[in-house]
């Protein structure tokens, strides 16, 4: 796990896409896929494909979360989103959307995190799950400073 951590920091870095300085915590997706459920009968309607990886650098204040959410592959695609605290008990984490389209389950000793996303379309329903690792912002500054 370490040597992926080293990896995928290092690409990011070398990228500029951990360029942002305000914020608490950053989650960033390492692997991610999504189910997709396309509106047909066919035997090809249901599908897993990768998907792209999300990178949210996140505020919190009390019960209320902010992220800027962008990713990996793409950093013009960009957002910020809101979510609230459902469950805060050392070492867990959990908060969501408002509408339940987005959620994040961080494990703080672990510097682990899983992060979903649901998207309706008119021709298909999907869900993304990632994999992602969680960094407060000084574990972030020293990870960089280290390697």
């Amino acid at each position: 796990m370490k040597v992926l951590v080293l990896i995928l920091v290092t690409i990011f870095a070398s990228q500029a896409v951990f360029a942002k300085d305000d914020f608490d915590f950053v989650i960033v997706g390492a692997s991610c896929k999504m189910l997709v459920s396309y509106n047909v009968i066919s035997d090809e309607s249901l599908k897993v494909i990768e998907a792209d990886k999300p990178l949210l650098y996140c505020n919190r204040n009390s019960k209320a979360i902010s992220c800027d959410v962008t990713h990996i592959e793409d950093s013009s695609k960009s957002e910020h989103r809101e979510y609230k605290l459902e469950m805060d008990s050392p070492p867990i984490m959990f908060f969501q959307a408002e509408n339940g389209s987005d959620s994040v389950y961080i494990n703080t000793n672990e510097n682990a995190a899983s992060f979903s996303s649901r998207l309706i379309g008119e021709k298909l329903m999907a869900q993304k799950v990632c994999s992602s690792l969680f960094f407060t912002k000084d574990q972030y500054e020293l990870f960089l400073k280290n390697n």
